[in-house]
């Protein structure tokens, strides 16, 4: 369990601080080489893998208890041959999946409910194509969109779409079907 202490006053030693604790906790997931994510583990538990030499290569964080309803959690990490990636925010993925690239920093930064965050968010994770049950799932769902839009667009329900394209927009692990005309 993390104690935060939210102070009131311009210094945390005034006189006239008034101080209320929080009890919450930090909670964070891990995607490691060959294991693939793990579970969730909080109050500093160990996340990865100990004495194996397997590298982390995605993370995602969260808060919990009182604290998560006047904080969000920002976070980043750096990859190998990628750099610094975008800022994810309270449990959604940082890093990489499917790369075997290492994670070799992680910033983590506290704010405000509701604030702006720290600096771009675009790419905070990237996945590297679809598994194979992913690819056959495409697959299956590719031949059943184009008979049912072959179908709709012969009674003129419907324009064709100019692109379809399958991919993991919410770094669920799932690919979504993306349409564009």
């Amino acid at each position: 369990m993390i104690v935060t202490v939210i102070g009131r006053g311009n210094y945390a030693w005034s006189r006239n601080a008034t101080f209320r604790i929080v009890a919450s906790s930090v909670s964070c997931r891990t995607h490691v080489q060959n294991v693939g994510r793990q579970g969730w583990r909080a109050d500093g538990a160990m996340s990865g893998t100990s004495g194996r030499s397997l590298r982390l290569e995605a993370i995602q964080i969260s808060l919990t208890g009182s604290v998560s309803q006047l904080y969000d959690v920002w976070y980043r990490v750096h990859a190998q041959n990628v750099g610094w990636m975008g800022w994810a925010k309270n449990g959604a993925q940082a890093g990489t999946a499917g790369y075997s690239y290492r994670l070799e920093a992680i910033q983590v930064v506290l704010r405000p409910k509701g604030s702006a965050a720290p600096g771009s968010t675009a790419n905070a994770f990237r996945r590297k194509g679809a598994s194979n049950a992913n690819r056959n799932n495409n697959k299956a769902a590719r031949t059943a969109y184009d008979a049912l839009l072959r179908s709709l667009y012969k009674k003129g329900m419907v324009h064709k779409p100019a692109n379809c394209r399958f991919m993991d927009i919410t770094g669920d692990g799932i690919d979504e079907m993306i349409l564009s005309w």
